[in-house]
């Protein structure tokens, strides 16, 4: 995505190279079009299932 090139963020954070991207919370590929004023994201692997930190949380506070 030539956003992204611009941005230089591969440039500051190279682990990010191989990681997805979205448009508005929906995945993309890296050729999609962007319009005037699209956010563009990068997904990070989550390090923890969500439901699983929610009950690590709760165990926490009994």
């Amino acid at each position: 995505m030539d956003a992204l090139n611009a941005s230089k963020i591969y440039h500051s954070h190279p682990e990010t190279k191989n990681m997805a991207v979205g448009i508005y919370a929906k995945q993309v590929v890296l050729d999609a079009v962007l319009k005037d004023g699209d956010r563009v994201e990068i997904y990070r692997p989550l390090v923890l299932d969500p439901k699983e930190k929610r009950r690590q949380l709760a165990r926490s506070k009994k």
